[in-house]
């Protein structure tokens, strides 16, 4: 029985911890305006993705994100043409201050071309 408990609080202690040390994704979650007239005009963020859509929110790009530390995340590129591939792992930035947003090394553009080509996208908040 006692060891049981035990058992129990440790995994409880353990589970807390994990939660502790898990980075909010809340400030970049939304739906946001490219400020460059290019390529996406809407990117829709959740917790775990960054989706790129046209004014009638079709998407065109979507990408899994998981952060890594404050600013920090590991962006992994997916092409919509092969839905099950993906192209490679960045280590990058993301920068949110006030109504404005910034990542580094996106792909900014509508249109799939060969070798992609990366950039910072600037966003504020819709």
């Amino acid at each position: 029985m006692k060891t049981k408990l035990f058992l129990f609080a440790l995994i409880t202690l353990l589970c807390v911890a994990c939660e502790k040390n898990k980075i909010s994704t809340q400030q970049y979650e939304g739906v946001w305006v490219n400020v460059v007239n290019y390529g996406y005009k809407e990117v829709i963020i959740t917790s775990d993705s960054i989706i790129g859509c046209d004014s009638t929110r079709n998407t065109y790009d979507r990408n899994h994100y998981t952060m890594l530390a404050e600013n920090r995340i590991l962006l992994e590129r997916c092409w919509l043409i092969h839905k099950n591939g993906v192209d490679y792992y960045c280590e990058t930035y993301i920068r949110a201050w006030e109504d404005s947003l910034v990542i580094g090394d996106f792909c900014g553009t509508l249109h799939q071309v060969y070798p992609p080509e990366y950039k910072e996208i600037k966003l504020v908040r819709k």
